[in-house]
């Protein structure tokens, strides 16, 4: 793989972690009742589910690949909730000062990762590479759940939650 290859996978890595830093962050607000938005309903119920379930496998400790996949889940809820919060905030409904900060970190590194995009390749970078994950382009992606046009980079549907 390719330097420039592997600033941009580190890239997408930062702005997925802090994605799920949002989702946290949001999430537990959502709790705490400071924070309610009806795009917020699904994925939260699905977090709560899964920590939950997380709880009661950590009680037995035997099933230690069932602690693993809820957690790989866990991760993908709370990055998918991050994407909800993110997209409220660039919409404009969200205005919350505990989450300004991350979400402007969030645009940096996709603006970072759209900038690298349109930037030519090297000649020896110009295979597709299948482990490179798209970055900003003009294009949306189109919710197979639910129809909602989404960013090109979103990896979560910014109204469901579902995986893109």
């Amino acid at each position: 793989m390719t330097d420039r290859n592997e600033i941009t996978l580190e890239l997408e890595q930062l702005r997925d972690e802090k994605l799920n830093s949002l989702g946290l962050i949001c999430y537990n607000q959502y709790i705490d009742g400071t924070m309610a938005f009806s795009e917020m309903n699904e994925p939260v119920a699905e977090i709560r589910w899964l920590l939950e379930q997380l709880m009661e496998l950590r009680k037995d400790e035997l099933n230690a690949a069932a602690i693993k996949y809820n957690e790989i889940q866990l991760k993908e809820k709370l990055t998918a909730l991050g994407c909800i919060c993110y997209n409220l905030y660039v919409d404009g409904r969200m205005m919350s000062s505990d989450i300004a900060f991350i979400c402007n970190e969030v645009s940096g590194f996709s603006k970072e990762l759209a900038d690298r995009d349109q930037t030519p390749a090297e000649p020896d970078e110009t295979k597709e590479n299948p482990y490179v994950t798209e970055t900003i382009l003009e294009s949306k992606r189109i919710c197979n759940e639910c129809g909602f046009e989404n960013r090109s980079y979103a990896k979560f549907c910014g109204k469901c939650g579902m995986k893109l």
